[in-house]
């Protein structure tokens, strides 16, 4: 799967979510949330290969790939509207 902004790749189980255009910080936070998802996983981590690249890659090994980041990602969608309520 491909857009501008990101893509997934999945090869040998390994999946890299390729976030173009984007921070550490936001890595970390899909990371911490797919751990939320399943706490369970053994491999799960973001890395940027160097701070003059503009993107950050979200690695992990999960049997529902699609679905445990689309969960990851819908929660932290859902959080960040009810912080957005508060204000």
């Amino acid at each position: 799967t491909y857009t501008e902004k990101r893509s997934m790749t999945i090869s040998d189980d390994v999946t890299t979510y390729k976030l173009i255009g984007e921070t550490y910080t936001l890595g970390c936070l899909v990371v911490k949330y797919l751990l939320i998802e399943d706490p369970t996983m053994t491999r799960c981590a973001c890395f940027k290969p160097h701070p003059t690249f503009d993107f950050v890659n979200v690695i992990f090994i999960h049997a529902d790939q699609k679905e445990i980041m689309l969960a990851a990602l819908d929660n932290i969608k859902k959080e960040l509207q009810t912080i957005k309520a508060e204000f």
